[in-house]
């Protein structure tokens, strides 16, 4: 979203996932409406934007065995219509966690279907797909969903490691105009997994 619209796309109703694509104008109250469709059906997607451009990345299709997929897909948000290839993240996955600035995204983990440790990166103006940024601290997928922070900082937190008991509390960060590895930022106050997450310009929650 930005500060005008907000934009939602793909899912799983419980008979197949969606390629569709709705929107709401922040400002008024009211029903989604049909913004357009992703290029292609499926669930466990991540969403990331800057002011003008939302893209959706990765998911899980519905085609046995369920396939994860390396799609990025975008649109202009102020323009409806239907999404455009962007490119593809470097490894299929699902359930990643996705935060970024008015210039950068960056996509922590996921699921590959073994739990990655990760991190991509892209600019938004530029399509051709991500490269990639460093490593989490720890492989995690179902981290915050979406996971937050500032013009500086992208944070994710909570998810799933992969081993027993499959909940984790660390909450890690990268500073986004520079590639690296991520760094612990200290813990949740308990562990979790599939969280959701907000932030203003100082404080996430």
């Amino acid at each position: 979203c930005n500060s005008t619209r907000g934009i939602f796309g793909g899912g799983h109703p419980g008979s197949g996932a969606l390629n569709t694509l709705q929107y709401i104008t922040i400002a008024t109250l009211g029903n989604g409406a049909d913004f357009g469709d992703l290029t292609s059906a499926r669930r466990d997607v991540n969403g990331v934007s800057s002011p003008t451009r939302g893209c959706w990345l990765g998911g899980t299709t519905d085609s046995s065995p369920y396939p994860d997929v390396n799609t990025i897909d975008y649109v202009e948000i102020l323009t409806t219509g239907n999404a455009v290839d962007f490119g593809d993240l470097t490894e299929v996955k699902s359930n990643a966690s996705a935060t970024g600035n008015s210039t950068r995204a960056v996509v922590f983990g996921g699921e590959t279907p073994s739990v990655s440790s990760k991190i991509d990166f892209f600019v938004f103006s530029s399509g051709g797909g991500a490269n990639n940024f460093g490593d989490m601290v720890e492989a995690r997928r179902g981290a915050s969903s979406n996971a937050s922070g500032n013009e500086i900082r992208g944070i994710t937190a909570g998810g799933n490691p992969g081993s027993s008991p499959n909940t984790s509390d660390l909450i890690e960060f990268v500073t986004l105009a520079t590639a690296g590895d991520a760094t612990s930022f200290g813990d949740l106050l308990s562990k979790d997994t599939y969280l959701a997450a907000l932030a203003s310009p100082t404080r996430i929650i």
